[in-house]
């Protein structure tokens, strides 16, 4: 029996068990331009959900507590971010109105609770990298509490493989829901809902919602001077060239832009012509790059030059800023934008602005100060849309709780209801200081079976007597 034991108890020390794995690609680290697209943060917002404004030299931001942006850890009150372990700790997070968006995090991203904390929602995308969420540690969490969002946990896949949501048995966690404990926006299928190793059943449906009307539109009104450029195969159009260069001595130069304007006479304005180029993936910007001048004068764009060959430069009035704006309407269904606006008497307001279409740009309007407009009685406008090649799984419940507490089965070490050879093989592991379990662990308790706060080869031996049929759980308190 003896020479049984221990031929058993090397191998399952050596030879690991099959087990479901998930990829653990840490945060998506590549520079793109000079800029990390990943991102991690806490985002206030109101009691209906909306983001909190604040002004921060002059400029209208969303109020928000940055953990990991451009590749760079953040330190927050009662929040930090571990970027060697994926983890970001919550210590007695208990302010309520900030939602916890996590952008290209990678599939091992880990939530660490510690004391009592509140979040309004949390958000995850994976973007094609990995966005998948795993809950842990020995605080609470309660999430969406005043059920201002429709789902307490939201995930977007965007084309990630793998993607879940996994919860430790340790933490109380609460999530609530309008409609949904948890949402999953546009997966295929392969989401998963674990707690511990159990996988929950998610609702497959047709993605219908409800979402803000967008329109994109220009505003202000500035005078700026662009370098003409000819345009071989558009002599009559309007088109400036710039060149960038590396750093302020201008001796290296990194890139050329041609961009593309369109004059509008009822405006007085020149505006990006942003329905150029008309093809390729550059459709939309207003403008090319090009390495080199030579590159660009091949495509067809070169300086018009006059008598004397020296660039022509021309005043233009043009606009400030350009975006995407939501819409709001009146009772008549008039059209408005609405613009933050910034003054040291009036401090922070709201102003409304009409909506004045461009004719000659179908799609886009030029927004004016609309004085003696109430911007209270003013509606964001919505409409349904359907989304007939995107999916949506929700979680069954509108309310999800895990309250167990750190609970174990004396020798199941693993935590899948049984005692088997592969739960002796784990305390073995840990006996020698190969798997590295916390005290108060469930995968502790369970494998310490003489209860004297030690992991020891006797303990692996108790568990694999008992996988064997030999022993019986309860001979282990005798002993």
């Amino acid at each position: 029996m003896k020479k049984l034991l221990c031929v058993l108890l090397s191998l399952t020390l050596l030879v690991p068990f099959a087990a479901q794995a998930f990829a653990e690609n840490g945060p998506f680290d590549k520079n793109l331009d000079g800029w990390y697209p990943t991102f991690l943060q806490l985002t206030a917002v109101d009691e209906k959900g909306e983001p909190v404004m604040e002004i921060v030299d002059g400029w209208e931001v969303n109020k928000s507590l940055p953990l990991f942006v451009n590749n760079e850890a953040i330190p927050q009150e009662n929040a930090a971010y571990d970027r060697a372990a994926n983890t970001l700790t919550l210590t007695d997070f208990s302010d309520g109105s900030y939602v916890l968006a996590a952008n290209m995090m990678g599939d091992d991203f880990t939530l660490n609770l510690v004391g009592d904390n509140r979040l309004a929602r949390i958000t995850v995308w994976g973007d094609g990298w990995g966005g998948s969420l795993r809950i842990t540690g020995t605080g609470t969490l309660k999430v969406n509490e005043k059920k201002i969002f429709d789902s307490g946990i939201l995930f977007y896949p965007e084309g990630a493989e793998n993607q879940h949501l996994a919860m430790d048995v340790g933490p109380q966690i609460f999530v609530y829901g309008k409609k949904t404990a948890v949402e999953v926006a546009g997966d295929d299928g392969g989401f998963k809902f674990l707690v511990e190793k159990t996988e929950l059943p998610m609702n497959k449906e047709k993605a219908v919602r409800e979402q803000y009307v967008w329109v994109d539109g220009y505003a202000g009104t500035w005078e700026r001077e662009i370098c003409l450029a000819d345009c071989a195969s558009d002599p009559d159009g309007i088109y400036a060239i710039s060149y960038g260069y590396k750093d302020e001595t201008m001796t290296e130069l990194v890139n050329v832009e041609v961009q593309k304007y369109v004059y509008v006479p009822a405006l007085g304005l020149t505006l990006p012509d942003l329905r150029w180029p008309e093809e390729g993936e550059t459709k939309g910007s207003s403008s090319l790059q090009f390495d080199t001048p030579e590159a660009a004068a091949a495509a067809g764009f070169t300086r018009r030059l006059d008598g004397d060959g020296n660039e022509i430069w021309q005043k233009i009035a043009t606009v400030s800023s350009y975006g995407s704006f939501s819409q709001y309407e009146d009772a008549d269904g008039n059209g408005y934008m609405l613009s933050y606006e910034y003054d040291d008497e009036r401090g922070a307001y709201y102003v409304a602005m009409t909506m004045e279409p461009i004719e000659s740009m179908p799609g886009y309007y030029y927004f004016r100060e609309a004085p003696g407009v109430d911007v209270e009685t003013l509606k964001e406008k919505t409409e349904i849309v359907t989304y007939d090649d995107m999916f949506d799984y929700s979680f069954v419940d509108t309310e999800f709780t895990l309250e167990i507490k750190p609970g174990f089965k004396p020798g199941d070490v693993d935590g899948n209801g049984e005692i088997e050879v592969e739960d002796a093989r784990l305390a073995l592991r840990a006996s020698v200081g190969l798997n590295n379990y916390e005290p108060a662990s469930r995968e502790f308790k369970a494998a310490d079976t003489d209860a004297d706060d030690e992991i020891e080869v006797s303990d692996a031996r108790n568990i694999l007597r008992a996988a064997v049929g030999l022993d019986q759980p309860e001979d282990w308190a005798k002993q």
